[in-house]
């Protein structure tokens, strides 16, 4: 099965759907979804919002990182900035680097988790 099949086969009762098939449907509906609505049909890859606790720098990279939560503001209907209601977790691999509760933190999906990738410092 392709994105340009007109006539794809049709499953028969009882037919198990394998892997393979269940991969390229879901390719297939990304690829006709990414037609209508642009390529980002996923979440947003970047956030912006507060910190609700400190965020501490991590002991290690690869083994230990820092974690806090953080409040996710996006822009209302005035286009001013506002508190969605929305947290996520946030894990620091700076092992130089620590943020304060309160701090404006922009942070990017990365590797499965939401790194820092700005931060408003001093």
């Amino acid at each position: 099965m392709t994105i340009g099949d007109r006539n794809p086969p049709t499953f028969q009762r009882g037919q198990v759907l394998t892997a393979a098939a269940l991969n390229q449907l879901a390719q297939a509906v990304a690829a006709i979804l990414a037609r209508f609505t642009g390529p980002q049909t996923v979440e947003p890859l970047q956030l912006t919002g507060k910190l609700d606790g400190a965020l501490a720098a991590a002991t290690s990279f690869a083994t230990s990182p820092g974690t806090a939560t953080l409040s996710v503001w996006q822009k209302n209907s005035s286009g001013d900035y506002e508190d969605s209601g929305r947290n996520v977790e946030v894990t620091n691999r700076f092992e130089n680097l620590s943020f304060a509760s309160g701090q404006i933190l922009r942070v990017g999906w990365i590797d499965g988790e939401w790194q820092p990738t700005a931060a408003d410092c001093e």
